[in-house]
């Protein structure tokens, strides 16, 4: 048995738990595998191969990069933190966003009263009556539609609409 992971730097961001959890596996006889590192056989008798020096040394260098990355996004992070506090002391920033926030307000204002302008304009639907007299009206003649034409009309509307034997009433 074995544990297999997809790198010594998802196991744990620092060095020191990266290298107690491999202790531990390694106490209780399961070794612990990267895929991003060199994987040597056994060497048949279940001993662990003899050239352990260049993965173990890729290993510490893999734990050495991932600490190195917390380090860096814990300080990367707190020089945010920093600018974000100096900047909220700024009277300046702040008189700009209250400028922009007041022109926006007056905007949707504005806005706001054309729009309630033009629903108070508009006739509520349904009182147009004259529209159906604005439709134009077409008068079909079906005497002077050629005779094909005519006996596919009289069929269509002759026979009665045939239901599949899925939609027809079971009998109780």
């Amino acid at each position: 048995m074995a544990v297999i992971c997809e790198g010594i730097d998802r196991v744990a961001r620092r060095t020191y738990v990266g290298t107690k959890i491999e202790y531990e596996l390694e106490q209780n006889g399961v070794p612990l595998l990267a895929a991003n590192e060199p994987i040597l056989p056994d060497s048949g008798n279940g001993r662990r191969a003899r050239k352990r020096a260049a993965p173990i040394l890729t290993r510490r260098i893999n734990q050495a990069i991932a600490e190195w990355y917390v380090e860096q996004m814990l300080e990367l992070s707190w020089d945010g933190l920093q600018t974000l506090r100096r900047r909220r002391h700024r009277p300046r920033l702040r008189q700009s966003i209250q400028r922009r926030f007041a022109e926006l307000n007056t905007t949707r204002r504005t806005k706001q009263a054309e729009l309630d302008r033009i629903n108070a304009d508009t006739p509520p639907a349904g009182d147009d009556t004259d529209l159906p007299d604005l439709n134009p009206q077409f008068r079909l003649k079906l005497s002077k539609l050629p005779e094909n034409l005519e006996r596919q009309l009289y069929d269509a509307f002759q026979h009665p609409l045939q239901t599949g034997p899925a939609t027809r009433p079971r009998s109780v």
